[in-house]
């Protein structure tokens, strides 16, 4: 089985060592301290050198980030807090003229009434009639707009196989990525989700309905509900959904306008990209169904309370995307109701990040999320999505370049010093090296950036702070990981564990590859291409 070197590595190299926030800071407080050493004295001179000192040290990694994100994140909080925009209400007309009559005393109130949580804020619909391939028009803020589409998946893996149908799956997925790799693709971003929810009696209760005998004994029909119930307590099983997404780019919107003026050629064009990746995703994940509207609401409004069905869409608007709720400091906390008893109940959620910098660098194979899937020791509700964004090859292979030259460099000049190697370059040089090899004219492989979301859902604060110590000391045991714990926006983070190809951005392109991308332009109206 193939394996692949993944983690430890950090996306920028920089003159100040691998941290973006420190390399950033360092670029505009040197030149300034080099001004004021040569405008000043001796005075200067101590100035300049205690504003670098005081840099380095605000920047300096910890194990709970630099000392200007804590800050940065404490501002966050409070700001959030005194605007009220930690709660959460489904709009609604004569409520929000309500508190809007009552003035300025209730603006808090009034704040928390909005149209969409802060998960899926800007979520539209350009195709969203029944039966049809929902098409999510997305207009996140401070983000490019893009269109996205979820499909439900079987799954690569079903019951015991062998390692030859491991791999084989493995070579279909990496197929289905570099299908949309290449520059003049118009997808993008691949979010592959596993939901990880209790079994649904439903379909269960509806066969026995059907075929029950009218004149069999109360007591045997409270004996097969008493085991239905049985059954679906300890029980767990797995939903899995691959969501594609499609940025409005100037090259998208020239393409779709060969198939129609604008929102129509947008959906012709997307009927060709749907049926497109119909017939690649199938053979990656064991079968493919694209959802409706509804049905992708329904699923966002399962993931908020898991007491609803996460098929029902009987009672669902295409609007109607957020459950009433707050957030708390590390929570987010939806009131929902008891599957059971259909009481009004609380459901804790909490969010995660992993990164390639939290992860440590080893030899993976494919199935090495596996122990997040399945044989936890606790019953956690929890959702698992990765969202991986493609680099055309030519990119890719220049910076992976880049990355062994840096590296090398850094480790040939501790050895010129009678130093010690530092053991994070010779990690990053082998998995650069392998990056590099992957990369090679010749070899299909494509250039990706990727991150991973975990939320944990449970009934109370006290069962998921149980859950997320199970899954911290999962994830950096078995997996070698470790979570960045979301806490002070932790509704927006869970709407990047939903199916809306939400929370992942590039890190930026180099100016010969925005100079590439000049030089492209648009093809003509006349061309075939």
């Amino acid at each position: 089985m193939r394996t692949s070197s993944i983690g430890g590595d950090a996306a920028h190299r920089g003159l100040f060592g691998r941290s973006t926030v420190r390399s950033r800071t360092m670029m505009v407080i040197v030149p300034a301290a080099l001004v004021i050493a040569a405008l000043g004295d001796t005075a200067g001179l101590w100035v300049a050198a205690g504003l670098v000192v005081v840099a380095l040290l605000l920047t300096a990694s910890t194990p709970r980030g630099t000392l200007v994100e804590r800050v940065v994140r404490w501002w966050r909080w409070r700001s959030k807090v005194r605007s009220g925009l930690t709660r959460f209400s489904p709009f609604d007309d004569a409520l929000w003229e309500e508190l809007v009559g009552r003035g300025w005393r209730h603006r808090k109130e009034a704040a928390a009434v909005r149209e969409w949580p802060d998960g899926c804020e800007g979520l539209g619909w350009l195709q969203a009639e029944a039966g049809r391939p929902g098409i999510a028009w997305q207009t996140p803020v401070g983000e490019e707009p893009y269109l996205s589409v979820c499909w439900a998946v079987g799954g690569q893996h079903r019951g015991v196989e062998s390692d030859e149908s491991v791999e084989t799956a493995a070579a279909a997925v990496s197929q289905f990525l570099e299908s949309f790799a290449p520059e003049l693709r118009a997808p993008q971003v691949a979010q592959i989700l596993t939901r990880v929810l209790p079994p649904d009696s439903a379909l269960h209760e509806s066969w026995i309905l059907d075929r029950m005998d009218t004149s069999a004994p109360e007591v045997v029909l409270r004996s097969y509900d008493s085991a239905l119930r049985m059954l679906s307590k300890g029980a767990l099983i797995q939903r899995h959904f691959v969501v594609i997404r499609w940025p409005l780019t100037a090259a998208f919107k020239a393409e779709a306008a060969r198939y129609g003026l604008r929102q129509r050629g947008w959906r012709e064009f997307m009927a060709t990209e749907i049926e497109t990746m119909q017939g690649v995703l199938g053979p990656a994940f064991g079968g493919a169904r694209p959802l409706s509207a509804r049905q992708t609401v329904a699923v966002i409004r399962h993931m908020q309370d898991p007491g609803r069905p996460i098929d029902q869409v009987t009672d669902v608007g295409l609007l109607d995307v957020g459950e009433p709720a707050r957030e708390e400091y590390g929570a987010y906390v939806v009131t929902g109701s008891d599957p059971l008893t259909r009481q009004p109940a609380e459901w804790w959620h909490t969010t995660g990040m992993i990164t390639s910098e939290g992860l440590s660098s080893e030899e993976r194979t494919s199935l090495w999320l596996l122990p997040m899937l399945t044989g936890m020791p606790d019953q956690i509700i929890r959702t698992i999505s990765f969202q991986i964004l493609t680099r055309p090859a030519e990119g890719a292979r220049v910076r992976a370049r880049r990355a062994v030259t840096q590296d090398s460099a850094n480790i040939n000049a501790a050895r010129e010093k009678g130093r010690l190697v530092d053991d994070e370059d010779a990690v990053t040089l082998t998995a650069a090296q392998r990056r590099r090899a992957d990369l090679r004219p010749g070899q299909p492989h494509h250039g990706a950036e990727w991150v991973g979301y975990v939320t944990l859902s449970a009934r109370s604060r006290e069962e998921l702070r149980r859950a997320v110590r199970v899954v911290r000391d999962r994830f950096a045991t078995a997996l070698g990981a470790k979570v960045e714990w979301l806490d002070t926006y932790q509704a927006a983070a869970m709407g990047c564990t939903w199916p809306l190809a939400r929370g992942i951005r590039p890190s930026g392109m180099d100016a010969s590859e925005r100079l590439a991308g000049m030089l492209t332009g648009k093809s003509s109206k006349e061309s075939l291409t």
